[in-house]
């Protein structure tokens, strides 16, 4: 015996967050007036023109984005903070409804917000969660558009810390649109030129916050995870920040990795071993990189005088 007509609708609507379109009913056989039967029956629930929801279903984030690219058409994609959060960057644990469209299309679903673009193509996608939705390239140079350059630096940080794509490629994506006059360049555009002078990544979202006070207090750039080794090649530890030439180490004392006893005691051996071989020790808190920059900023260029 064939499936119903109800078990089909539910069992193709299960594989993306379950929400199914008109036109994947009618390729599964389902006639028009089988699927208004559905609707009828409370089955499912019409949500925009062509895109049902199953009725009992829980409403997610998920399945709100699936119909948000629905509506906006074939050439949808999920982009700039809703990409974000696909692609579970660091900053980004909560997104709107976004997607990108082709310029000209008008399709828009509740709630959700409509980017229109020219210039994205096939190399700027892939898929995540059942969605197609812009690499990870193409989001960062997005987020420019919407976010501040703090939290594009943060979301830049975790990605190349995770691999998930690389200087070059988010300078070719940002030379390729930057051509085309797209607006929103400007904080890749510094983020890219810093970059290219650092010769790492940083580890945390508080270690990007305090590079970015030191940069723009006009201090130089400081090598980022550096590794101290002692004469005889003992590994002494992995440091947050170093200016090597004046021998200057900074430490970020976050709660989330320098509490507990042990740690303490390790992190304390690590520093007095370093500062035995002449290496000058700063460490900030939390408190100091969010409330007092200026202070943070005052003291590192202090120490690089005295010590240079």
């Amino acid at each position: 015996m064939p499936p119903s007509p109800a078990s089909t609708a539910l069992d193709l609507a299960a594989r993306a967050h379950h929400v199914v379109t008109t036109s994947e009913l009618l390729g599964e056989g389902l006639t028009a007036d089988q699927v208004g039967h559905l609707v009828r029956l409370g089955i499912l629930d019409r949500v925009a023109r062509g895109v049902f929801r199953v009725a009992a279903s829980r409403e997610t984030w998920e399945q709100r984005l699936r119909v948000a690219v629905l509506v906006g058409g074939a050439a949808a994609v999920v982009s700039h903070r809703a990409a974000a959060r696909l692609h579970a960057i660091e900053g980004f644990d909560r997104a709107p409804l976004e997607v990108t469209v082709p310029r000209g299309r008008r399709g828009r679903a509740r709630r959700s917000i409509v980017h229109q673009s020219s210039d994205l193509e096939r190399r700027d996608t892939t898929w995540r969660a059942g969605l197609p939705v812009t690499n990870p390239a193409r989001t960062l140079v997005d987020l420019g558009q919407v976010v501040d350059v703090g939290l594009v630096e943060v979301a830049v940080d975790d990605a190349l810390r995770r691999g998930l794509t690389t200087l070059d490629h988010i300078a070719d994506v940002h030379e390729r649109v930057g051509r085309r006059g797209w607006a929103g360049t400007a904080p890749i555009t510094t983020l890219l030129d810093e970059r290219g002078e650092l010769l790492g990544t940083t580890d945390s979202i508080l270690e990007t916050r305090l590079l970015r006070v030191l940069l723009d207090a006009g201090l130089p750039h400081p090598v980022p995870q550096f590794e101290v080794v002692a004469a005889d090649g003992e590994r002494i530890g992995r440091f947050d920040f170093a200016y090597p030439d004046p021998m200057v180490l900074i430490e970020v004392d976050s709660e989330r990795w320098h509490t507990g006893r042990r740690r303490f005691v390790h992190d304390r051996t690590r520093r007095d071993r370093a500062e035995a071989m002449g290496w000058r020790v700063l460490a900030f808190t939390h408190h100091h990189i969010s409330q007092e920059q200026g202070f943070v900023a005052s003291v590192v260029s202090s120490t690089l005088s005295h010590a240079a």
